[in-house]
Order: C-alpha cells, then structure tokens, then sequence
C-alpha cells in the first residue's frame, strides 16, 4: 500500500561524509544493484 507524504521538509540540510558512511545499508533483494534497504543502527 502506498501513501502520498504530504509532510513539509526542510531543504539545504548537507550531511557530512562521516554521517553518510555511518548508515547502515543493505542490498535490497529486487535490483540490489540499484536499490537498497537502510538497517536500523546497531545498540
């Protein structure tokens, strides 16, 4: 099921390359080359 987002987002947030590496990604099963999954951090 789908559901449109209609939430208000701020924009010109940068991340930096530490923050960016730290997330945790998994590649999905259907086009894993193209699509992945973001894993909850580990406690």
């Amino acid at each position: 099921m789908t559901a449109l987002d209609e939430g208000y987002y701020s924009t010109g947030i940068e991340t930096t390359d530490e923050q960016f590496q730290s997330i945790h990604l998994e590649k999905a099963d259907f086009h894993g080359g193209w699509n992945d999954k973001i894993l909850p951090q580990p406690i």
